[in-house]
């Protein structure tokens, strides 16, 4: 196949490291590629750089585009309601083009629907990929052989140790300001956006979401250093959720100038408990498994994100032609979505019910504006009926305005019927 790059994303630089190894497929065009651009050049010489990602729907010969946001991390990843990938995904499968959406978090709700019709249309193979999801160490998570070992799930633990940096709204990519008990939950809401999608892998569909401020000085690995002295408390953020088995999932990340980065993800199920500890994913991993036979220890090495993530890719293009994971995206980013409302809204958020809850509000509205609208009518009809008795002439054009009103109060309450009927088949449709 013909490649082209888009994006700022570090996982490009090693995806373009091997299309370049790979004898079956070549990468011809680059566009937005920030400060790879020296290293891409230098890894495939003969690459077309193109100043406007636009031209690349247009290109006859190109067959899939390796895609992320196309703006460095300096930059918001969101720009209004949409992020910054939403258009370019967009014009590309509607181009025909095969789609490896290396940054799925940027997308919004509305495009992941959005693409899941155009792929009907187009046959375009549109696959966002969360890496993570492939390492050798976090796989087995989602093997039914090995979850039928260990038992259900019962407790799932990730907790993120972060660098302090600049943060952003996920919801408009306007700056955010740390509030004043030390906590800036949008920022790191943008890193539960990317964490969601390792999280639902390993615990399965989750139904309820709160978000709440973790303790400043929370548990970090033996390795980190104290908060002593340091006159910026770290920022942390903590987020419950649940499913109907009763599953349950905790996400916190702490961020601070002094805490070294790194991961711990922690999987109880009825028969072992696994805890697997990171600092980069492509480093290694240790993992440890707890059974009742005894304590198991081991570490993965180094590993290609990029190597794993083009295999997927190359494999959902010579299979079947539905979008591959749209659907599993499409709920990921819903569940980020769901945090950023739990937290504006400071309380739970119950997935299954939020779309019943917005049904009963609007039919309240129309039957409340249905009834004012009935209690005018009614009121016109006296006040007319009165006039024509005291012999005002002009008044019986006001019987031209009854009717209308008449007609809408119609409408609104009809508008009212076909809201339970649209809940049931979503309903339907997610059982």
């Amino acid at each position: 196949m013909n490649f082209a790059l888009l994006g700022h994303d570090p996982l490009l630089a090693g995806l373009a490291r091997n299309l370049a190894s790979d004898e079956r497929h070549r990468l011809r065009w680059a566009c937005a590629i920030g400060e790879f651009r020296g290293e891409l050049l230098a890894t495939i010489p003969n690459i077309e750089l193109v100043d406007e990602w636009e031209s690349l729907a247009g290109e006859a010969a190109l067959e899939a585009v390796i895609l992320a946001a196309p703006r460095p991390e300096s930059e918001p990843t969101r720009t209004g309601p949409e992020g910054a990938s939403d258009e370019p995904v967009r014009r590309l499968a509607q181009a025909g083009k095969h789609l490896l959406v290396v940054r799925p978090e940027d997308l919004s709700l509305v495009t992941c629907y959005e693409l899941a019709r155009i792929c009907d249309e187009t046959g375009s193979v549109v696959l966002p990929i969360s890496t993570d999801l492939l390492h050798p160490a976090l796989a087995p998570f989602g093997n039914p052989a090995e979850a039928a070992r260990v038992g259900p799930v019962r407790h799932v633990t990730l907790q993120r140790f972060l660098r302090e940096g600049p943060g952003r709204d996920r919801a408009n990519g306007k700056p955010i300001l740390e509030s004043g008990d030390g906590c800036n939950p949008p920022a790191l809401l943008n890193q539960f956006a990317r964490d969601v999608f390792l999280l639902r892998f390993v615990a399965g569909e989750i139904s309820h979401v709160n978000v709440l401020p973790s303790p400043a000085r929370s548990e970090r690995p033996p390795s980190a250093p104290s908060d002593a002295g340091n006159d910026t408390a770290p920022t942390s953020l903590c987020v419950s959720m649940a499913n109907r088995h009763g599953t349950m999932t905790t996400w916190t990340a702490v961020s601070s100038r002094t805490i070294p980065p790194g991961a711990q993800l922690t999987v109880k199920s009825d028969r072992a408990v696994t805890t697997c500890h990171w600092t980069d994913l492509s480093a290694g991993v240790d993992v440890k498994i707890e059974t009742a036979q005894g304590v198991h220890s081991e570490r993965f090495g180094p590993w290609d994100p990029a190597a794993n993530a083009l295999d997927q890719f190359v494999r959902a293009v010579a299979g079947p032609r539905p979008c591959s994971g749209l659907s599993d995206a499409t709920n990921c980013i819903d569940l980020a979505d769901a945090a950023g409302r739990s937290m504006r809204r400071g309380r739970t958020v119950e997935l299954s019910q939020e779309a019943q809850t917005e049904a009963g509000s609007f039919k309240g509205t129309m039957a409340a504006v249905g009834c004012g609208l009935l209690g005018c009518v009614l009121m016109a009809l006296v006040v007319t009926a009165v006039a024509e008795g005291l012999g005002v002439g002009w008044i019986h054009y006001a019987w031209y305005g009854i009717v209308p009103l008449l007609a809408v109060f119609l409408v609104l309450q009809l508008l009212g019927l076909i809201v339970p009927r649209t809940e049931n088949a979503a309903t339907r449709e997610h059982e």
